[in-house]
């Protein structure tokens, strides 16, 4: 994958803006931009550290202290090399994934997320593709889930979910749907 297609896979449906509507964005310092800016940071800083050699690493240094300038102000910890591309972050705010978790492409973060160990184990999620983690949810210890999962607001995930296609609610979670029950 080249440079501009890596850095730029993510927060896929601001590219269907027209080109207006994104300057309007910009101009107004909207928060998608932000966004953008933080999830590109994030992708250099990735991108520099996989070529590796001194320049390598020190351009994924330059752009992990940008991200990290960003993120602080946002309030997003993102570790490299933990989230696959495709990642769409719709608000900033309390959005922290572990440096031990593993997150395949195409995950959808609704603000207000933490993904990381339990306190007891040092074990994080292991997280499927197509992931979407609703406002408030939180996926806690060495846990698996699946493909194309749903985790609902506030759902507090702590058990493994190898199924494809369900949908996650409460506190412990439930499984409430299946794609068999649609």
């Amino acid at each position: 994958m080249k440079k501009y297609e890596y850095t730029h896979s993510d927060m896929p449906f601001l590219k269907k803006l027209t080109k207006k509507e994104r300057i309007r964005l910009v101009l107004q310092k909207d928060h998608w931009i932000q966004l953008r800016r933080y999830c590109i940071r994030l992708r250099k800083e990735e991108y520099y550290y996989r070529i590796g050699g001194f320049w390598g690493h020190f351009l994924s240094l330059f752009w992990c202290r940008r991200k990290n300038s960003l993120g602080n102000k946002l309030g997003i910890y993102i570790p490299k090399n933990v989230v696959g591309p495709g990642l769409t972050i719709y608000h900033h705010g309390a959005v922290i994934i572990s440096g031990d978790a593993s997150i395949g492409y195409g995950c959808k973060l609704h603000g207000m997320n933490c993904i990381g160990n339990n306190g007891t184990s040092s074990g994080a999620p292991c997280i499927g593709n197509n992931v979407d983690i609703g406002v408030g949810a939180s996926v806690i210890g060495p846990i698996h889930l699946g493909n194309n999962v749903v985790i609902g607001a506030n759902a507090t995930v702590v058990h493994d979910c190898r199924y494809d296609d369900v949908t996650l609610i409460g506190t412990p979670e439930k499984i409430m749907r299946t794609k068999d029950t649609l």
